[in-house]
């Protein structure tokens, strides 16, 4: 990047290491009075040239995290600079998984920064479009280190250590961490960020120079599999909060809408919050949450000593917390397994393994209270007074007046502040008791150690929301999926959603998440399953669903309502003609992110009223997900049937030219007799697939067909329109698929049915 610097390094004469030589230079012209951290940086090639010995030590720690990090320690000193890095994109590490026999076809990460829409960050086939050799153009590594420069001149050095972190993951996701290697899929962000996790446990073991001596020497020969790699120093947590989907969906009231989104996000803070919880007894910085999603988190801790007993204290002191605010309904997952050197190097194991152990944890839920009778009592309850008390129509809870307990109006208030939202601010306020039922989720997140509020100003501790520009305005960004519909200052009823739908006024909701991600995790990355690899693919996932997919939703402003959309699943509610839509674009666009290598099922269903319960709506949802994995995977089930996103493009071909056929001629449109036409059509052919019928009588359609077209002229355009409807429903004498779906997808955007909200 420019002119080579004459400064003096800790290589002598050598300067095979590039890269450390411009991390000094960068530290003297940049960050000013980091003397020890920039020494320490430009040696974590050649600990041994340290001017001291703790120096030394702490370099040795470094090169060691950077050699587990990559999973890999080869003589690198000449190859690190083949090549010309320049020319160099990163591969998309979703190009590089293979689950079956087919090849993979590398694509490149074009050469930008990150931003909430994703829309540079789409893989391409082609290295030239990936990259420009241009440094005027904005996908050169030129352009890239200039906006980088201008930033980090104006970032606030007294928070450096926390706006470092953003401005690196906004510069550094999309360009490779090595280009020595044939394949250069790691971006410098997940390394770098694997890097500082294991160092800062390295540096919490305390262990002899001897034995980080010998473990270097283990790598550097390649020894993986030796009974020194095979020694456990480290804790890989799996965190999971239980009772996700009844403490969301499962609400007694319409009006329950109105605090969905809230009721989402609170579970999202509070798995935030646990991890950090975790992070601060550990002394540990927030490098070491590898992933934060979906009420699940994954952290990676040193295996010193009580480590196990401190961990079940923090769990006990949350679900104590949680057993007051939410009486059971809740409760804190934590799952432990002591790792190796080893496993770091083939961390999709590991990923795998702590899945297992969450599921066996999931069964001894408040288990550590059964050990006191006292506490086993307050488990077991009761909770309410009992007699003829008003229950809150929400959730269900005794309340003494009004019609929601105070902290389903707090969730209510949560969903508009959301909806609104350009920040959120986290102050950590230290851990305290919940001794009765709080009147707003914010008591319960500040007895967790942090207080969350959204600052309506610019405010420089706080995070900017679905926008990385924030440097000299805020503390960082953060992405989330919080598209609302709403009317005025309110989020809208279901109701108002359901007037929002063309032809039948229904709401319904979207469900959907990824095929095969355990296979995915345990083997689509063959050998390369590093910790950095692993935690960049569950990233890179997590993104596409809390940043993307809210800005698709943008496009359905006020016509679908994001209540989740995070990990690697979603739960959109919104008008049911927009439903079929949005599910394609974001299946379109999630193929594109993923190189056409991973898929997605999902499920929507249409509530039979505009009251009908949203927990029993997203149950069937759900079910219908289930329906399309069952049903050989990547499809979407609609109207009740598994349908392939390829055939449900045709499918609203159809109904779209059915439609126009009976909407778009106001004094001489198609009889709606043409819908039970084709409905007869499809008849027919499940009566031939019974054996009711030796085939299908197709000239009865060809007759119905003919009838319709005696009342329009040669030239009439309804007349050409029908013929080609016709070519459509039938190809070589046979139906279709799905011309009953096709026909009551059509039946239901043309009934004419009045919004009962209508001003």
């Amino acid at each position: 990047m420019g002119e080579e610097p004459e400064i003096k390094t800790p290589y002598g004469k050598r300067y095979s290491h590039q890269h450390a030589v411009y991390t000094s230079k960068f530290f003297r012209n940049c960050l000013k009075g980091y003397d020890d951290v920039e020494v320490l940086a430009a040696l974590h090639h050649v600990p041994e040239n340290a001017p001291n010995t703790s120096k030394k030590y702490l370099a040795k720690l470094i090169t060691l995290a950077d050699w587990l990090s990559s999973g890999e320690r080869r003589d690198r000193e000449v190859d690190e600079e083949l090549g010309d890095p320049s020319k160099e994109p990163l591969i998309s590490i979703f190009s590089r998984i293979k689950i079956d026999d087919k090849g993979v076809e590398e694509h490149y990460v074009p050469i930008s920064t990150l931003n909430a829409a994703l829309d540079r960050m789409f893989p391409v086939k082609s290295r030239e479009a990936a990259i420009s050799s241009d440094p005027k153009s904005e996908n050169s590594y030129r352009s890239l280190w200039e906006q980088f420069k201008n930033e980090i001149e104006n970032i606030d050095t007294a928070d450096l250590s926390n706006q470092i972190f953003y401005l690196i993951e906004k510069y550094t996701l999309c360009i490779p961490a090595a280009t020595y290697k044939d394949k250069p899929d790691l971006s410098l962000y997940h390394h770098s960020k694997s890097v500082a996790a294991i160092t800062a446990c390295l540096y919490h073991l305390r262990l002899p120079e001897e034995k980080i001596d010998q473990i270097m020497n283990e790598i550097r020969l390649e020894r993986y599999n030796s009974d020194l790699m095979k020694e456990t120093f480290f804790l890989f947590i799996g965190g999971d909060i239980s009772g996700i989907q009844d403490f969301i969906y499962s609400v007694t009231s319409a009006k329950a809408l109105k605090g969905l989104r809230g009721r989402s996000f609170y579970l999202q803070l509070l798995s935030e919050t646990i991890a950090k919880m975790i992070l601060s007894d550990f002394n540990l910085p927030e490098t070491n949450l590898l992933y934060c999603s979906g009420g699940h988190f994954y952290l990676l801790l040193p295996l010193i000593k009580d480590a196990e007993d401190k961990l079940n204290g923090i769990r006990k002191r949350v679900d104590k917390i949680l057993l007051t605010a939410h009486k059971g309904k809740l409760s804190t997952i934590i799952g432990l397994q002591p790792i190796s050197w080893q496993d770091l190097i083939s961390f999709g194991d590991v990923w795998n393994r702590i899945g297992g152990i969450l599921v066996k944890k999931k069964k001894q839920k408040f288990s550590e209270f059964l050990k006191d009778p006292k506490d086993s009592f307050e488990i077991l309850g009761p909770y309410e007074t009992g007699g003829e008390t008003k229950a809150c129509e929400i959730c269900g809870e005794e309340i003494e007046k009004g019609e929601q307990c105070p902290l389903c109006e707090s969730f209510s208030s949560l969903s508009s502040k959301l909806a609104k939202a350009e920040t959120i601010k986290v102050t950590g306020v230290g851990a305290s008791s919940l001794d009765k039922m709080p009147s707003s989720w914010k008591e319960v997140l500040e007895a967790l150690g942090c207080s969350y509020s959204f600052p309506e100003r610019e405010d420089k501790n706080a995070l900017c929301i679905n926008s990385t520009d924030f440097v000299t305005k805020y503390a960082g960004y953060k992405f989330i999926a919080h598209s609302t519909p709403m009317k005025g200052k309110e989020v809208m009823t279901l109701e108002d959603i359901a007037d929002e739908a063309t032809g039948i006024k229904k709401w319904g909701v979207l469900r959907a998440d990824v095929d095969n991600l355990g296979r995915v995790f345990k083997k689509g990355l063959g050998e390369d399953k590093t910790i950095s690899r692993i935690s960049m693919l569950s990233y890179m996932l997590s993104l596409f669903f809390s940043a993307r997919v809210d800005k698709i939703a943008e496009e359905f402003k006020n016509k679908v309502y994001v209540v989740y959309s995070g990990g690697d699943d979603l739960f959109i509610l919104g008008a049911w003609s927009e439903l079929p839509k949005i599910a394609r674009r974001i299946y379109e666009d999630f193929r594109k992110f993923t190189c056409h290598n991973l898929t997605l099922s999902g499920g929507i269903y249409l509530a039979p009223s505009q009251k009908f319960p949203v927990y029993q709506a997203a149950n069937e949802a759900g079910n219908a997900v289930d329906k399309a994995k069952d049903d050989q995977k990547n499809k979407l089930t609609f109207l009740d049937k598994p349908i392939s996103w390829q055939d449900l493009e045709s499918i609203s071909d159809i109904a779209e030219t059915i439609r126009k056929l009976l909407e778009d001629y106001e004094k001489r449109s198609v009889p709606r007799s043409l819908l039970s036409t084709l409905y007869s059509g499809w008849q027919e052919k499940e009566l031939m697939e019974n054996k009711e019928i030796p085939m299908v009588r197709i000239w009865r359609l060809f007759y119905a067909f003919k009838k319709l077209m005696k009342g329009y002229k040669e030239d009439d355009k309804q007349l050409k329109e029908l013929n080609e409807l016709l070519k459509k429903v039938v190809a070589d004498f046979n139906l279709m698929p799905y011309l009953d779906i096709a026909t009551r997808w059509a039946d239901y955007l043309t009934r004419k049915e009045e919004a009962k909200h209508a001003l």
